[in-house]
C-alpha cells in the first residue's frame, strides 16, 4: 500500500476513483466475476464500452463545477408558478431518491431547479453523482414545464417509455441529456422538438428509426446517440439541413445503408466539450465501397475521426482523404481496406492512429517507416498488419509516445534499446522478436509490458525493479533462462505471466512478497514439489494457473481462503488426495479445472456454486456417485467427468441445468438414469439434454459423442493447457486501448479496456484451457503428468483470434476490468 501511495499523483488518483466510482454507481453492480469478457487479441466488448463511457462521464464530473447552481439572471428566491410547483410535486411522487423537502415553494428549494422571474421552470440539471441518484420512469408531468430549456438527467436509474406527448410541449428545450438510463420507446421526439442545440441520448433502450424530421432541428450542433443498439435504419437526407452540426456520434447503433454522401456538407464538425473536431462512424452496418468514404475529404476541420469496424467492401482507402490535415484522431481499427496508405505519413498533426487489422487480413508489408514522421504521436495501435522486418531504432523520435501495440504482426530482430521515454503500455506480443529483454531505463512511467508469444532469451533484467510504475509484466511463451529474483522485488506487481517459458525447479519462494497480485500464470512449465502454499497468502488474487506442470501432493484445503478467485486451474499435475470440499465456497468462482491429475476419493457432497460456468475434473480417479447437489450449479455451461471410476447413475435432475451445453461423461463409469426421458421433459427450454448427456440411452435421441482415448502424452504439454497469453492491464491504470470500444479507461480495458478514464487494453489472453472433452482418458487410464516443453512453441502472429471454445480460463483482460480493486486501493492514496 505504501508504494502505491507514494507514486499515485493527484490525477491518476482522480482517474481510478472514478472508475470505482462506475461501479459503485451502476444500476446493475458490476463485480469483478462477472466481467470476464474480453478475448485475448480481440476488440473489447460493447459491454466494457459501456463501463468506459460512463466512467468518462464520472470523471468528467469530478473536474467540473457543480451544475446546480442559479445563473446571474435568475432568482433562487422566486416563488413558483402554480403549474410548475405542481409538476415538481409529481416529479418528485413518481421518483425515488430526489427531493427531501415536498412543503418547498421556492424555486430555490428545489435540489437542480433553476426558474426565470415568473416562477416557470426552466432548467432540471439533475445528473447523478456520488450522493444522488434517481430511480423510477419519466412521467408525463414533464410536459408541464413549457419553458424548459435544459433537462439533463445522466446517469440516473429512470426505466420505462419516454412521454411523447408530454415532450411535445418543450418547444424551447435546447439541451436533452438522458444518456446512461434504461428509458425506451422511440427517437422520434427527435423530430418535434425544433429549438434542440445538445442532445445525448447515448447508452439508453431507445429504439426505431431517425426520424427525417430532424432536420427541423437546426441549430443542433451535438448528436450523441452512442450504443442505442435498438436504432435501425438509416442516416436520413434531412441531416444535410444540420448545417451547426458539430459532433455526431452513432457508433454502436443499427444503422445501416450506405455511407452518407451529405456528411461531405457537415463542414462545421467540432466537439463541443473538449474542442475536438469528432465525427464517429463506429460499428455501424454501412455497406458499400471504400470509395464512399471520399466525401468525408471535404471536412477541412475534422480533428477526430472514427471508422472503426465498418462493413465496407475491402479495397483501397481513397487517397482524397489525405486532405484531412488537421487530424489529430484516427481510428481505422478492423476496418477491412487493403494496404497501409502512406498519405497517413501526412497528417503530422495525428496524436492518436489506430490500423488495427481485422482477423484474415492480409496487409503484409514491411514496417511502415512514414510513421515516424507523426512525431505528436501518443498512441499508435497497429495490431495484426502483418508487419515483417524489424522495428526501427528511430522508433525512440516519437518521443510523445505514450502506447504502442505492434501486436500480432511478424516483426523480427531485436526490440530497440531506446524507446520512447513517456511509453506506459508496450504491446509487442505475437511476433517473432529475439534476442534479451531491454532494459527499457528511462521509461519511468511503464506500467504494462506484454511481449509474449516471441522467442526473447536471457534472464528477465534486473533494471525492471527500478520501473515502480510497472503493474504488469506478460512474458509467456518465451525461452526465458535465469532466476525470477527481479520479480520478487517489485511487490506493487498486479499481473506476472510466465506460462510456458521452460523454467523449471521448485516454485519460487521468493515470490511470497507479491501479495498484491491480481493474476498468477505460471502453467506449462516444469515447476515441481508440493502446490506453493505461497500462493495461499495472495488474497486478492483473481486468476491463478499452475497447469501442465509437475506438482504432487494434495490440494491443500486452504485454497478457499483465496476468496477473490475468479478462476483457477490446477490441470495437468500429479495432484493426489481429495477434491477440497471448501473450494466450491468460492463465491466469484466461474471456471475451476482439475482434470488430468490423481485425484482420489468421492466428489463434494455440497457442489453449490451460483456463479460457476465451467467444471472439468476429468481424468482423475474419483470413484463414488454424482451428488444430486450438482443441480445446484445454475449456470454451469461446461461439465466434464470423464476418465473416472465413478458409479451409479446420472442424477435426473440434472436436466434443470439450462445453461449446461458441454458435457463429457465418456469412461466416466457413470450410466443413464432409470428413465431417461425425464431429461427431455426438465430440458423443453433449453438445449437437449438428452441428447448431451445420455446418447447412450435408447430412449433418448442419439448424438455422436468423441470415444475416450487416452491422456496427453507425457513428452509434450497438451495444446490445450497452453498458458494464457499476456493480459491487460487493468483498466484503471492502463492507457485507453485502441481495440476497445471507444473506451477510454483503458479502458479500461484493453480494454477495454475498460472507460473512458483508461481505456480497454487491446489484448486479452486467451485462457488455458482444460483437455477437451473428447481426449478424457478412460476411468482405466491413469493419468500422466505432462512435461513443459524446453522451447515454446512459436504461435503464428496474424491476427487476433477469437475466443477459444471448450473449457478455457478467464482471459488475463479480465484483471483489467477488476479496476474496482486498483480504484478502491487509492481511495487511501487520494485521502478519500
Amino acid at each position: 500500500m505504501a508504494v502505491i501511495m507514494s507514486r499515485t499523483p493527484p490525477d491518476l488518483c482522480r482517474l481510478r476513483c472514478a472508475l470505482l466510482l462506475v461501479l459503485l454507481l451502476s444500476a446493475t453492480t458490476v463485480h469483478a466475476h462477472n466481467v470476464l469478457i474480453t478475448a485475448r487479441g480481440g476488440r473489447a466488448s460493447r459491454a466494457s464500452f459501456v463501463t468506459d463511457r460512463r466512467a468518462a462521464s464520472v470523471a468528467r464530473r469530478l473536474h467540473e463545477p457543480a451544475t446546480f447552481t442559479t445563473p446571474p439572471n435568475q432568482a433562487p428566491s422566486i416563488k413558483l408558478a402554480p403549474s410548475q410547483l405542481s409538476a415538481l410535486l409529481e416529479l418528485d411522487r413518481e421518483w425515488e431518491g430526489w427531493q427531501l423537502d415536498a412543503s418547498a415553494v421556492l424555486c430555490g428549494d428545489w435540489w437542480g431547479v433553476t426558474c426565470n422571474r415568473q416562477g416557470m421552470v426552466t432548467r432540471l440539471d439533475l445528473p447523478a453523482d456520488v450522493m444522488f441518484t434517481i430511480m423510477g420512469g419519466l412521467p408525463q408531468a414533464i410536459g408541464a414545464f413549457t419553458a424548459l430549456q435544459v433537462l439533463d438527467l445522466e446517469s440516473n436509474n429512470l426505466v420505462g417509455p419516454i412521454p411523447m406527448d408530454a415532450l411535445k410541449n418543450l418547444t424551447s428545450l435546447r439541451e436533452l441529456n438522458l444518456s446512461y438510463n434504461r428509458l425506451n420507446g422511440s427517437v422520434e421526439f427527435l423530430g418535434f422538438l425544433p429549438a434542440l442545440q445538445y442532445v445525448d441520448a447515448s447508452i439508453t433502450q431507445l429504439r426505431g428509426e431517425i426520424p427525417a424530421s430532424i432536420g427541423n432541428a437546426t441549430n443542433l450542433a451535438h448528436l450523441d446517440l452512442a450504443d442505442v443498439n435498438s436504432l435501425s435504419g438509416v442516416l436520413p437526407s434531412t441531416f444535410s439541413r444540420l448545417t451547426a452540426l458539430s459532433y455526431l456520434d452513432v457508433s454502436g447503433t443499427g444503422l445501416a445503408g450506405e455511407v452518407p454522401a451529405f456528411l461531405g456538407d457537415a463542414t462545421r464538425l467540432v466537439h463541443l466539450c473538449s474542442a475536438r473536431h469528432e465525427l464517429s462512424l463506429a460499428y455501424l452496418k454501412l455497406v458499400g465501397p471504400m470509395d464512399d468514404l471520399t466525401c468525408l475529404s471535404s471536412l477541412s476541420r475534422l480533428q477526430h475521426l472514427s471508422l472503426a469496424d465498418l462493413n465496407l467492401t475491402a479495397g483501397e482507402l481513397p487517397p482524397s482523404l489525405s486532405t484531412l490535415t488537421s487530424l489529430t484522431h484516427l481510428d481505422m481499427g478492423y476496418l477491412n481496406y487493403t494496404n497501409q496508405p502512406s498519405w497517413i505519413a501526412t497528417l503530422t498533426n495525428l496524436h492518436h492512429l489506430d490500423v488495427t487489422a481485422p482477423a484474415g487480413s492480409n496487409r503484409s508489408s514491411l514496417f511502415p517507416s512514414g510513421l515516424m514522421a507523426l512525431t505528436r504521436l501518443d498512441a499508435l495501435l497497429a495490431s495484426g498488419n502483418g508487419f515483417s522486418g524489424s522495428l526501427p531504432s528511430t522508433i525512440s523520435v516519437l518521443t510523445n509516445l505514450t502506447r504502442l501495440d505492434i501486436s500480432y504482426n511478424r516483426l523480427s530482430g531485436s526490440i530497440p534499446a531506446a524507446l520512447p521515454s513517456l511509453v506506459n503500455t508496450i504491446l509487442l506480443h505475437h511476433n517473432d522478436l529475439e534476442g534479451s529483454i531491454p532494459n527499457f531505463l528511462g521509461a519511468v512511467d511503464l506500467s504494462l509490458i506484454d511481449l509474449s508469444h516471441n522467442r526473447l532469451s536471457g534472464p528477465i533484467p534486473a533494471s525492471f525493479t527500478q520501473l515502480t510504475a510497472l503493474i504488469e509484466v506478460m512474458l509467456s511463451h518465451n525461452p526465458l533462462s535465469g532466476g525470477l529474483d527481479v520479480l520478487s522485488r517489485m511487490p506493487w506487481l498486479y499481473t506476472v505471466d510466465l506460462g510456458s517459458c521452460g523454467l523449471s525447479g521448485p516454485f519460487p519462494a521468493s515470490f511470497s512478497s507479491l501479495t498484491l497480485l491480481l493474476l498468477l500464470d505460471m502453467s506449462n512449465n516444469s515447476f515441481t514439489g508440493d502446490f506453493p502454499s505461497l500462493v495461499l497468502q495472495m488474497t486478492s488474487l483473481l486468476i491463478l494457473d499452475l497447469s501442465a506442470n509437475k506438482f504432487t501432493g494434495p490440494i491443500p484445503p486452504q485454497i478457499a481462503l483465496l476468496s477473490e478467485m475468479a478462476a483457477l486451474n490446477v490441470s495437468h499435475n500429479g495432484f493426489t488426495g481429495v477434491v477440497p470440499s471448501g473450494i466450491f465456497s468460492l463465491s466469484l468462482l466461474q471456471t475451476l479445472s482439475l482434470a488430468y491429475n490423481q485425484l482420489q476419493g468421492t466428489l463434494p457432497t455440497r457442489l453449490v456454486s451460483s456463479e460457476l460456468l465451467r467444471l472439468d475434473l476429468s481424468s482423475n480417479q474419483l470413484t463414488g456417485s454424482l451428488p444430486a447437489s450438482i443441480a445446484q450449479l445454475p449456470s454451469l455451461q461446461l461439465l466434464g467427468l470423464g476418465g473416472n471410476k465413478l458409479s451409479g447413475s446420472i442424477p435426473a435432475i440434472m436436466g434443470s441445468l439450462a445453461n449446461l451445453t458441454s458435457l463429457n461423461i465418456s469412461g466416466s463409469g457413470l450410466t443413464c438414469p432409470a428413465d431417461g426421458s425425464k431429461c427431455v421433459v426438465q430440458q423443453s427450454n433449453a438445449t437437449s439434454f438428452c441428447s448431451l448427456c445420455f446418447s447412450f440411452c435408447s430412449s433418448c435421441t442419439p448424438l455422436r459423442l468423441a470415444a475416450p482415448t487416452t491422456a496427453p502424452a507425457s513428452t509434450a504439454a497438451p495444446a490445450s493447457t497452453a498458458a494464457p497469453a499476456s493480459t491487460a492491464a487493468p483498466a484503471s491504470i492502463a492507457a485507453p486501448a485502441s481495440t476497445a470500444a471507444p473506451a477510454s479507461t483503458a479502458a479500461p480495458a484493453s480494454t477495454a479496456a475498460p472507460a473512458s478514464t483508461a481505456a480497454p487494453a487491446s489484448t486479452a489472453a486467451p485462457a488455458s484451457t482444460a483437455a477437451p472433452e473428447s481426449t478424457a482418458a478412460p476411468a482405466s487410464t491413469a493419468p500422466s503428468v505432462p512435461q513443459a516443453p524446453s522451447a515454446p512453441s512459436q504461435t503464428p502472429a496474424s491476427s487476433p483470434p477469437k475466443p477459444a471454445s471448450g473449457l478455457s480460463m478467464p482471459s488475463a483482460a479480465a484483471v483489467s476490468l477488476t479496476a474496482a480493486i486498483a480504484a478502491a486501493l487509492t481511495l487511501l492514496a487520494c485521502g478519500l
